[in-house]
């Protein structure tokens, strides 16, 4: 088989329509990785913040509706490790692409959502929160 953007064609040429949804890859290059965000083919890249350099696994990332990304996940600091969300804001006309890095107060994040917001676990249910109400203050 082989393989267009979102379609595999057979050895026979039929044509498989495959997932369009959006994907992100990790280029990880020593002190200058990359984010990529795949949508339909076209990819759109973001400069690793220095916390997901060199990360323990593949970090959670949902697809914002703006065209960037958020990604979450635990680093080790010299202060000790913790959880972090970063908002990877894609390129407009007001402003360049950006990445801002929040720390963040609580590990128990079940669902990282587009929305920018977190559900965390709170006892025997779920709680809502915005990522701006659990980030930590520098």
């Amino acid at each position: 088989m082989s393989r267009s953007p979102s379609h595999w064609s057979t050895r026979n040429g039929a044509t498989i329509v495959g997932s369009t949804a959006t994907t992100f890859r990790l280029d990880l290059v020593p002190d200058s990785g990359t984010l990529v965000r795949i949508d339909d083919g076209i990819e759109t890249a973001f400069t690793l913040t220095a916390e997901f350099q060199a990360p323990r696994d593949f970090p959670t990332v949902v697809a914002d509706d703006a065209g960037g990304a958020l990604a979450m996940g635990w680093v080790e600091r010299p202060e000790g490790g913790g959880m972090i969300i970063a908002h990877f804001a894609a390129e407009t006309s007001e402003s360049p692409a950006r990445a801002i890095v929040y720390g963040i107060g609580v590990t128990q994040i079940e669902l990282l959502e587009p929305t920018y917001t977190v559900l965390v676990i709170d006892g025997d249910h779920f709680t809502r929160k915005r990522i701006a109400d659990i980030a930590l203050q520098p």
